[in-house]
């Protein structure tokens, strides 16, 4: 699938520069790029956690997914992969709450999905453009509601604080959230190995307030 139609326009306007810092769509993004983003995705995550037929995905925009990608001076620093979540998939996540007394609205609903950050540039700014630029396009997409989940690493750079300075709220905890699939795919975690056994953090944001609004 190609650019949603009407977005096309305000994806290129979007683009916008924070000192060096530039802020563009993965379509946009040259080969060296491309393939100095999949290193540093197996670098922070774990080999193979994203897969090159996954970020392929993301920058073909395929079936409402999509990134945005950080570059400073030419050289890639972060990017996030967001997408639509069908609605199987948000009654899983309704699933994994449901011992917890979570009820999660059966609403059009964005995940922010994947989000990386080279540890030179952590705390410059560099995840509040990738998050302000996801949940507009997520919101031109449609979503009312935005789900992002937070891997508890217990490192002081976790997505934990940026989210709640998004306007996201705890939903509830996800325990193992990685098991099955790190058996699955393979990939090994790098705080706990493999099979990963980390939990997760499930956050959710109405789309009504607006990014950097703090959720009551």
């Amino acid at each position: 699938m190609g650019v949603p139609e009407g977005l096309g326009r305000s994806i290129v306007t979007a683009r916008s520069q924070v000192g060096q810092l530039q802020v563009r769509p993965l379509e946009l993004a040259s080969t060296p790029e491309y393939d100095a983003l999949r290193g540093l995705l197996d670098e922070a995550l774990g080999t193979g956690y994203v897969s090159p037929a996954k970020l392929e995905a993301h920058r073909r925009r395929s079936e409402g997914r999509f990134a945005w990608l950080a570059c400073d001076d030419d050289r890639v620093v972060g990017a996030l992969l967001s997408r639509v979540l069908a609605e199987a998939e948000v009654q899983s996540f309704q699933a994994l709450l449901a011992d917890q007394g979570v009820e999660l609205p059966v609403l059009v609903t964005g995940l922010l999905d994947i989000g990386v950050v080279a540890p030179t540039m952590r705390r410059r700014g560099v995840v509040q453009r990738l998050v302000a630029v996801s949940l507009t396009e997520l919101g031109r997409l449609g979503c009312r509601q935005v789900l992002t989940v937070a891997w508890d690493s217990g490192s002081p750079d976790s997505a934990h604080g940026p989210a709640r300075r998004a306007g996201f709220r705890v939903a509830g905890t996800l325990h193992d959230y990685w098991y099955g699939r790190s058996l699955a795919e393979g990939f090994a975690c790098p705080n706990c190995g493999h099979p990963c056994r980390c939990s997760a953090t499930l956050f959710v944001r109405s789309m009504t307030i607006e990014p950097g609004e703090t959720a009551r």
